[in-house]
């Protein structure tokens, strides 16, 4: 296997083709066949397009988000649904420009990919915390976890994106949902992902409190 796919067309071919080589053999070491590592690799391919064309940094923290979402729910969580993981990477929960249309996805990836992706509840712009609350616990629980690791990504990093883009006031309203939305939901369906959201809270979170 290869991740050429990943990389073609844009900026930091070789970071995004280590990342995408790194994904692919984590995912091979948890037993996901060949076909679900080219399933993988095609969805981190599409995921990476706008990434590709609309970040000028390859060290920008939001470059390689896909593929860090899927290496969460492979060695973290240690997802091996080849369906979950190849719609994780197809999921962006806060920099809308970033997010690859819906109907772009149902052309290009598998059908049961894109099914997948429609479950995982993604905020929208002016959604107060009762019906994202509401969203995240009626969704299946594969569709849970993504939610929970795609979001815990962008945490990992807020420190990064936000003294980049110059919007606390942004990080601020990222904090507070991990606080009253994610950690809360996190404790009713993963260990693992409890103490990682937990752990930010408390020690990185409350900065922006």
């Amino acid at each position: 296997m290869t991740s050429a796919g990943v990389v073609q067309g844009g900026p930091g071919g070789d970071r995004a083709l280590r990342m995408g080589g790194r994904v692919e053999r984590a995912a091979e070491e948890r037993g996901l066949s060949a076909r679900g590592v080219r399933r993988l690799s095609h969805a981190l391919e599409v995921a990476m397009e706008p990434r590709r064309r609309l970040l000028p940094d390859d060290h920008d923290p939001r470059y390689l988000h896909p593929a860090r979402v899927v290496l969460i729910l492979l060695e973290d969580v240690g997802c091996v649904d080849s369906t979950a993981l190849a719609a994780a990477a197809l999921v962006e929960s806060r920099d809308w420009d970033l997010r690859v249309p819906a109907r772009e996805i149902l052309r290009a990836v598998d059908p049961d990919v894109a099914r997948f992706r429609q479950t995982v509840p993604v905020p929208e712009a002016g959604q107060g915390a009762e019906t994202i609350v509401e969203a995240l616990v009626l969704a299946p629980r594969r569709a849970q976890l993504v939610a929970l690791a795609e979001r815990l990504d962008h945490l990992r990093h807020l420190h990064l994106a936000s003294a980049a883009d110059g919007h606390p006031e942004e990080a601020a309203r990222l904090a507070k949902e991990a606080r009253d939305v994610y950690l809360p939901l996190a404790e009713r369906v993963d260990a693992t992902l409890h103490r990682r959201f937990r752990w930010w809270c408390e020690r990185v979170g409350k900065r922006w409190q």
